[in-house]
């Protein structure tokens, strides 16, 4: 369904949905469409150069990815390295540009962390509560109902850029400016400890 446009697209994912329901049978549905995959699927076999990254529902696969690939691969995620982590056996906590962040699970040493977008707060002050990064505005895109925003923060000489959407209705959309410092924050819980890759899955005979 690639080359149709975006209404038809979304009749026919309808029409396949009450399809699949009326006969009940399996259908193995492939796509690059990372929203189409959550929106149709009942379970998503995710690969990477062959090798099964993770298999799972929707629900799963988006909010407990097993690796950054799986992570970056189903929508948008902002990622932080965390130095020196620790764990208490129930949360890992590390630093990132000399903020201290904490994340659910258990990790050590170089973690990162990744937060999707829709679980991030944009504030003009530090919260003093939960996670917290500075940041500095550097795109607004308007996409009617939301706008799309680009931002980054540094950490040492790594510049991380981030991505942020809000109510193009909200009262942040009309006032905030290309430049502007701005701060990032999120609850521990809506973290994610991530490996920078997954071990293939080895092959009968490997």
């Amino acid at each position: 369904m690639s080359a149709l446009d975006k209404s038809l697209r979304e009749q026919l994912q309808t029409e396949l949905q009450r399809i699949h329901r009326e006969f009940g049978t399996t259908f193995v549905f492939v796509t690059h469409d990372q929203s189409e995959a959550l929106a149709l699927s009942s379970r998503i076999a995710i690969f990477d150069h062959g090798h099964l990254e993770q298999i799972g529902t929707p629900e799963e696969v988006y909010t407990r990815p097993s690796s950054r690939f799986v992570a970056e691969f189903l929508g948008q995620i902002n990622l932080f390295p965390l130095s020196d982590a620790t764990s208490d056996g129930v949360t890992t906590t590390g630093t990132f540009a000399g903020r201290v962040l904490r994340v659910p699970g258990l990790a050590a040493g170089d973690v990162l962390l990744g937060v999707r977008p829709e679980h991030m707060r944009l504030g003009d002050s530090d919260p003093g509560m939960g996670n917290s990064v500075p940041a500095t505005v550097t795109q607004a895109s308007y996409q009617g109902a939301t706008v799309q925003l680009g931002l980054s923060t540094v950490s040492g000489n790594l510049v991380r850029p981030l991505s942020l959407t809000i109510s193009a209705n909200s009262d942040q959309a009309q006032s905030v400016r290309i430049g502007e410092s701005v701060w990032l924050s999120w609850r521990t819980e809506s973290g994610m400890a991530l490996e920078e890759t997954s071990k293939p899955t080895k092959r009968r005979g490997e």
